[in-house]
Order: C-alpha cells, then structure tokens, then sequence
C-alpha cells in the first residue's frame, strides 16, 4: 500500500442536498452554467463549477512533456515534499518520466507554459498547475498541482513506480527539513535504502533540538538492517 503524506489534503467535493440541489435546479433556469453543473452525469455540482471536466481534460490530453512535469509535481506531494515546487525540481525531476530523448531544456518551458496557461475561454481557473508568487507578487517562487487534479491523481497514481532519476532530482532539490524528512521515510518504507540513506545523513547532520537522537537511530537502524555494521564504527 502506498504511504501517502500528510501534505495531500482530501478535497471533498460532495454532492448537494437534496434542498441545495432543488435550489440549484430552480436557479439554473436563468443560469446556463449552473444548468450545465445540475445537468452534468459524471462531476458533482460543485466539481462542475469548479472546472474539474476541463481540468481533467487538459491532463488527459496533454502531450508526453506537460505530463512529465504534472506526474512530477503530483509524485513529489506524494512522496511527502509540501513546499512549492520549484522549476528547477520540475525540470529535473521530470527528465524520469520522458520517454523520448530531449538533448536541451527546450521542451520545459513549453510543457509549463502549457500547464500554466488560463488563457483558453474554456480553461479559466483550471490551469492543473498554480504559479505561487512571493508576498509583492513580483516574482514567481514555484508551483504547486491545483488541488482537485491532486486528489484525482494521487489517488490514480498511488502504485505507480517513481523512477530513480526522479527520486534522485527530489533529494537534490530538497532542503526544507520537514520535506527531508517526510522524503527520507518515503524512500525507506518503500525500501529504497540508497535514497534513503544519503537523506537520512543529511538530517543527522543538522539535527534540531525535538529530534536530536532520532534520526542517528533511524540511520543506525537502516545500516544494521542491511548488515552493514562496519559502517557504524567507521
């Protein structure tokens, strides 16, 4: 079963009441959107007026470069990684899930510009990945998967394998201490010790004063278990 973190939040878009939908219907006369949403066999009320049809649209149909960096951006939440996403972490983290070759970054920004844009009339505010702005808003800090498709596609993508090289773009880019750490026990419960390791290494060095022992346990633990006792009294 795969260990989802505590950063992916459950939107629950639940269906109206039975008043709330008979309010609905009845305003719906006089709204075409809301006509749409009441009528709408496969979304909720709430989901169609969120956008979530056009939004998984977008993902369905996207090309192999903008659903590189969108499995990117879902994985990394997956494994644990809360902070906003930063291009250099897509753009690396990414190159896991390309399956044809690309020599330069060329294909990035064009795969961000797609997965960005709310330009389309039919895409207003449904753009499957959000720009995060600093607190002036004169630059952009990274991204982060809109909330709905995050949902949809953890819950699609919970047995899939994230490739190595992608595990490795999320240690490198990673320097938050809660993500280090929600990283580290990813990699280890999916017992992939040698990403694990170097993390856990990481976090033992700059210990905090809460978890001044645990992880020099945990990172013991992890190298006994591998029988590699001669490390520990190197």
């Amino acid at each position: 079963m795969d260990i989802l973190s505590a950063g992916v939040r459950d939107i629950a878009l639940s269906t109206f009441s039975d008043t709330e939908r008979a309010t609905a219907t009845a305003l719906a006369r006089t709204d075409s959107r809301l006509a749409t949403a009441v009528s709408d066999p496969d979304y909720t009320v709430t989901e169609v007026l969120a956008g979530a049809r056009q939004m998984v649209r977008r993902y369905e149909q996207a090309t192999e470069a903008p659903k590189a960096v969108l499995h990117a951006a879902v994985d990394a939440r997956r494994v644990g990684i809360q902070s906003v996403l930063t291009e250099g972490l897509l753009r690396t983290a990414a190159r896991g899930y390309l399956a044809s070759i690309h020599p330069d970054d060329a294909w990035f920004s064009t795969a961000m510009a797609e997965l960005t844009s709310r330009r389309r009339p039919h895409d207003v505010a449904t753009a499957p990945l959000i720009s995060i702005p600093n607190a002036d808003r004169t630059e952009i800090l990274g991204y982060a998967p809109a909330d709905y498709l995050l949902q949809r596609l953890v819950r699609q993508r919970r047995r899939e394998r994230i490739p190595e090289a992608t595990w490795q773009a999320f240690s490198t880019h990673v320097n938050d201490r809660g993500d280090l750490s929600r990283l580290a026990e990813s990699a280890h419960h999916r017992m992939l010790y040698r990403i694990a390791e170097p993390l856990y290494r990481r976090l033992d060095e700059t210990k905090g004063t809460v978890d001044i022992w645990f992880f020099t346990d945990v990172l013991t633990l992890l190298l006994a278990r591998q029988g590699r006792t001669a490390v520990l009294y190197a």
